[in-house]
């Protein structure tokens, strides 16, 4: 259902155009999700995916796409979405990219108290 790709990987799913845009980008993760057995973009995305400041998601052309970033916004608050079509993606595939945070931005680090 989820597979792990290498950045090495981006130029078979992603087109040309959208590709010299994501280089710019410092990559940290990249994953190739199979959405067929997906009932709950929200769920899934909450349990599967880790937790980043930045996603860049490419979707397949059969797949809503305001569906997906709006399910990745309410799994992964806060945070800063992208999300494109890519005409390389086989039908029922999501590509998503955890992107490194810059410099000036704070990953949110989630404190327990001590029992």
């Amino acid at each position: 259902m989820v597979k792990r790709l290498s950045v090495m990987d981006l130029p078979s799913f992603v087109d040309e155009d959208l590709l010299t845009e994501m280089i710019k980008e410092e990559i940290s993760s990249v994953y190739l999700i199979n959405t067929d057995l997906i009932s709950n973009y929200e769920k899934f995305f909450e349990n599967f995916l880790p937790d980043s400041i930045q996603y860049t998601c490419f979707v397949s052309s059969d797949i809503p796409i305001t569906t997906i970033k709006n399910s990745l916004i309410k799994a992964k608050e806060p945070l800063n979405v992208k999300c494109f079509l890519s005409s390389k993606l086989p039908k029922g595939r999501i590509l998503i990219i955890l992107n490194r945070p810059k410099d000036n931005e704070k990953i949110p680090i989630t404190q327990t108290n001590p029992s």
